[in-house]
């Protein structure tokens, strides 16, 4: 009986974070070829086939997707690959992202101009190609502003500026390392931040969430306790639920048979969370 040939599939980047992606397409049986540019990444051993480009060259990754005639093309952990993505599908006609969407996805100032069209907040912001211009939205949109470079992830590129006299070495940050001929001047705006978070140690996973005075743990494997915490303005913690009950949110929060305890407590001056799955144990610190 004739092998059936292996599907293709064309993964960017080959660091720590394309890993996973990797091997878990490998056992799934696809041939990898993986890009990047050159260096001693991991992934490039895990890999079928590797070319040693870099993955914002959309027609040089074109060109070697054509060339082996791929059947798909993704990547995970990194957002300068993903208009290379959307390009690449675009042309092949593959499964994924639009070219424009992808685009809009990783450039800020595209992001903001698709908010203002769609009608969604944000804060004020303009794109500027000079210092000069950069000083000049500072002042028309009133400190303290937030110049940032369009195509990074990971805050890179980034500066809050309070007064007139930080704004050349912000625009000069933000510059350097684009590919694009302009930055973002925006409203610095201030709030109570909400954001998850994920921690893993070898195979234990756990999740928290702060907003306001609320913190929220929860751990997959199985335990004993956990708890919901609100402290009140003293720093002290008040109310107490089982964490199946997700207050103040009504959706429940999957928890396994008891079999471990997770203990948790909050240093007020520090405003941090801190758990441990067992006495001893080193705790997580946010």
């Amino acid at each position: 009986m004739r092998k059936k040939k292996s599907e293709k599939i064309m993964i960017l980047g080959a660091g720590i974070y394309q890993v996973p992606l990797i091997r878990t397409a490998r056992r799934m049986g696809l041939y990898t070829i993986v890009v990047s540019i050159p260096g001693d990444y991991p992934g490039f051993a895990l890999a079928d086939k590797i070319y040693e480009l870099n993955t914002r060259d959309k027609e040089a990754i074109l060109a070697a997707a054509e060339k082996e005639q791929i059947d798909g093309i993704c990547t995970s952990g990194t957002d300068v690959a993903v208009s290379t993505i959307g390009y690449v599908c675009e042309k092949m006609h593959l499964s994924g992202i639009p070219y424009e969407a992808a685009e809009i996805l990783t450039d800020k100032a595209k992001m903001k101009d698709a908010f203002r069209q769609g009608g969604v907040s944000a804060a004020d912001g303009m794109r500027v190609r000079s210092a000069e211009e950069a000083q000049k939205a500072a002042e028309q949109l009133g400190y303290p502003v937030v110049v940032k470079r369009v195509d990074s992830s990971g805050s890179r590129g980034i500066t809050v500026v309070e007064h007139s006299g930080q704004i050349e070495e912000a625009y000069e940050n933000a510059r350097n390392g684009s590919a694009r001929d302009y930055v973002l001047v925006e409203k610095f705006l201030r709030g109570t931040k909400s954001a998850w978070m994920d921690l893993c140690r070898t195979t234990n996973w756990s999740f928290w969430h702060r907003t306001r005075n609320l913190y929220t743990a929860v751990h997959t494997r199985p335990f004993r306790s956990a708890t919901h915490f609100r402290m009140d303005a003293a720093g002290h913690c008040g109310k107490k639920l089982p964490a199946r009950c997700s207050w103040p949110s009504p959706h429940p929060v999957p928890i396994s048979a008891p079999s471990m305890r997770m203990s948790l407590w909050t240093e007020r001056r520090s405003g941090s969370l801190k758990w441990a799955e067992e006495p001893g144990q080193p705790a997580f610190r946010n």
